[in-house]
């Protein structure tokens, strides 16, 4: 087999098999220390917390099961320190994605609505 790269040389030689890993499912893209998502499952409200962090944007992301997006909202973060409430007291009870965005990294984690 052989293989051209992306400047157009085709010296490169590979065996006749190739390895492909496919992921299926995200979970939780670990959320650093710094970050705690509570009470896990809710009711009413979610907080986010988070010291020591960057100051930068934020983003944060609610989604369902199937993917579509529910709610989304900035923050800048100031004095490396957040404190954020997501009110979730309006969704029917199951399992939604939440997402925390950044400049450099994205995290998810699953919230269970009671």
């Amino acid at each position: 087999m052989v293989v051209i790269d992306s400047c157009g040389s085709d010296s490169i030689l590979v065996p006749d098999y190739i390895t492909v890993s496919c992921t299926t499912s995200i979970g939780n893209l670990l959320i650093p220390d710094q970050f705690q998502v509570y009470p896990n499952p809710t009711s009413n409200y979610i907080y986010i917390a988070a010291e020591n962090i960057e100051n930068e944007e934020y983003i944060f992301s609610l989604r369902d099961i199937v993917g579509q997006e529910l709610t989304s909202e900035k923050v800048d973060v100031k004095d490396n320190i957040l404190l954020k409430r997501l009110d979730v007291a309006q969704l029917t009870s199951g399992i939604y994605m939440l997402s925390i965005e950044s400049n450099l990294s994205k995290w998810r984690i699953k919230i269970y609505k009671l």
